[in-house]
């Protein structure tokens, strides 16, 4: 994303000197450079959206192979601790904490899978 921030930089920079000089230079010259600064945007803009469009199928992916990797360590962790219902925390309005099994899911989690990758 760094690159896309400092194009978008550069591009600016470009319409800023474009306008400075837009009294200096022949109204052709202007509508031409003009003409290509939106060539320049339209291409920045088309990078940019398939780049976030990869970023999120790339987000997509990894969510999915991250539960198809914690599935079967919470079925486990269910069935060892005889538990009746697990829910997700982000669905919780309020509970105690020595219910929250999180971290100790976690911690298996990393044991079993150190680096789940987003490729």
């Amino acid at each position: 994303m760094t690159i896309l921030k400092n194009l978008e930089k550069d591009l600016k920079k470009e319409e800023k000197d474009l306008l400075d000089k837009k009294t200096s230079l022949s109204k052709e010259d202007y509508k031409k450079k003009s003409n290509e600064l939106r060539k320049k945007v339209g291409k920045f803009q088309k990078d940019r959206r398939d780049s976030l469009q990869k970023t999120g199928e790339l987000r997509k992916n990894a969510k999915a192979e991250l539960l198809k990797q914690l599935t079967p360590i919470l079925d486990k962790y269910i069935n060892e601790n005889s538990i009746s219902i697990v829910i997700n925390k982000e669905y919780m309005i309020g509970g105690l904490d020595e219910f929250d099994i999180t971290n100790e899911i976690v911690e298996k989690l990393n044991k079993e899978f150190p680096s789940l990758s987003l490729q």
